[in-house]
């Protein structure tokens, strides 16, 4: 849905950590070349479009979008730093091992 907005090239949606609901959406948009994006035109698009639950609380717009050998987004590799709202960079995610649990 979010690259149906004017001016996304690319999207990926991750969690956001709320203390009260447990997660909340958070999206990194890479813009078309040339273009600007702007933070309220693509959170009216999503309202039009989408559920609140599904509208992101959280968007950065980055240059791209980290990607496997296999061409695939690596979402472990975006995260959302701190609990304030508004965009952020992206970080890398904690590293793992095949077999290793998540918890």
């Amino acid at each position: 849905m979010l690259q149906t907005c004017p001016g996304v090239a690319e999207a990926a949606v991750v969690p956001v950590p709320n203390p009260v609901l447990g997660e909340e959406v958070g999206a990194f948009l890479v813009a078309h070349e040339g273009v600007s994006l702007d933070e309220a035109q693509v959170v009216d698009h999503c309202r039009t479009h989408l559920a609140d639950y599904k509208v992101p609380v959280r968007i950065a717009v980055v240059p791209a979008l980290p990607r496997n050998a296999m061409g695939r987004v690596t979402k472990g590799a975006l995260r959302f730093d701190g609990a304030t709202s508004g965009p952020s960079e992206a970080r890398p995610g904690p590293a793992r091992t095949l077999g290793q649990s998540r918890t």
